[in-house]
């Protein structure tokens, strides 16, 4: 049964790695013609910067995947300043949002610490608010919350989206699960990914939808002392 699910991963993992990659080979042929305007070299090149990144991307998160099954992910828990971890979060989508026209609010208490892997929770999360971000449509918005208690650090990543069924939101945290509203380019391993990396770590992460109302992520780490 092992050997069926990792000759099924890889034949997925290569499925997907084929899209861009195949992209990227059609538009730099496209390049190497010399009557090519300025215009469209510059788009080309873009088009193959976003493939190029999706590829990476791809790659990082299913490296992570495999090592979290193989029991070799090795997370060091340090004490984490809240406000600057979210910030690192949000600061790469600030661009993709404003393209898209949507709001992207971040509110975090100054002096909130959390006792966690800063680089893979920072993954974690990044994955979190990349599908919140793909699922909401223009003039929508996209809210990331800190708040603290004595036993733990809550954040919230909310969506004005499309939501999710009632009766796929259980199943959106498996591997290579794609829901109805599900993008072209979804494969399934970002919110699997993110819950992992927060069991790892004794949080949780939980989400309510509904179609039409947008999306919450609940994201539970216990808080350290001082």
């Amino acid at each position: 049964k092992g050997r069926e699910y990792l000759a099924d991963m890889l034949s997925d993992i290569s499925h997907q790695l084929k899209t861009p990659l195949a992209g990227i080979t059609i538009l730099t042929d496209l390049l190497k013609n010399p009557d090519l305007p300025q215009e469209k070299r510059r788009e080309f090149a873009d088009k193959i910067n976003a493939q190029a990144d999706r590829a990476a991307w791809l790659i990082k998160n299913l490296l992570a995947l495999s090592q979290i099954e193989a029991g070799v992910l090795k997370l060091k828990a340090e004490k984490t300043d809240g406000q600057a971890l979210l910030r690192e979060v949000c600061a790469p989508f600030e661009v993709m949002a404003e393209l898209k026209d949507v709001t992207l609010s971040l509110s975090a208490p100054s002096g909130a610490f959390l006792l966690c892997d800063r680089h893979w929770t920072a993954e974690a999360l990044s994955n979190i608010v990349k599908n919140c971000l793909e699922h909401t449509p223009s003039k929508g918005a996209v809210y990331v919350k800190l708040e603290q208690n004595n036993f733990s650090t809550d954040i919230t990543i909310r969506d004005t989206g499309e939501g999710i069924k009632k009766e796929q939101l259980p199943h959106i945290f498996e591997r290579f699960y794609k829901a109805d509203n599900a993008g072209r380019d979804s494969v399934g391993i970002g919110l699997a990914m993110a819950k992992q990396i927060l069991l790892l770590q004794n949080g949780d992460i939980t989400a309510k939808s509904r179609p039409g109302e947008g999306t919450a992520f609940f994201i539970k780490l216990y808080r350290v002392e001082g």
